[in-house]
């Protein structure tokens, strides 16, 4: 069974500090378990990240830049040709989902067009279908008291017909 380190202890182990140790934690580079707020470390697991000599005496940052630039000492850690690699295809992802992006801005700005297109002529129907429903307005009467018929005006054609029957005894 192998020995746990706490990030202290695996920072003395290693030569390097305990922010470097933490920042292989967060980074993924490096796995521990979290208990009761401090880490456990596999010090089998750390095999792979240890300095051949202790830690520098310009202090932890410079320590923990020199590891960071050297990395794990393993045949399992990705090369700097792997990581150009998978950055560049982690770029071209970004560069596809941008102009994902951009077709789909101009697909809802082409949708808001058309929207605004049949709202006006919505409101176009709505104004005829009002108009339709609306009661005619009353037209006041131009002559309200008719005059009375001139004697000389011709009579109308069913008065001339009213007429034309009395006139053949027909009516009386």
């Amino acid at each position: 069974m192998s020995a746990y380190l706490s990030a202290r202890e695996a920072a003395d182990y290693c030569g390097v500090s305990e922010k470097t140790v933490r920042n292989w934690i967060a980074a993924g580079r490096l796995s521990a378990e979290r208990s009761a707020g401090s880490f456990r470390i596999d010090q089998e697991k750390l095999s792979a990240f240890r300095r051949d000599t202790p830690r520098s005496p310009h202090g932890a940052d410079s320590a923990s830049a020199d590891v960071r630039a050297e990395g794990p000492r393993t045949e399992s850690a990705p090369g700097i040709v792997e990581l150009v690699a998978l950055l560049r295809e982690r770029e071209a992802k970004i560069d596809e989902l941008g102009v994902r992006v951009v077709q789909y801005a101009e697909s809802a700005s082409m949708w808001q067009a058309r929207a605004a297109v049949f709202a006006h002529q919505l409101e176009g129907v709505h104004a005829e279908l009002r108009a339709l429903k609306a009661p005619e307005p009353r037209r006041p009467d131009p002559d309200p008291q008719p005059n009375p018929p001139s004697p000389n005006a011709a009579p109308s054609r069913w008065r001339r017909w009213w007429l034309a029957l009395a006139g053949a005894g027909l009516v009386g």
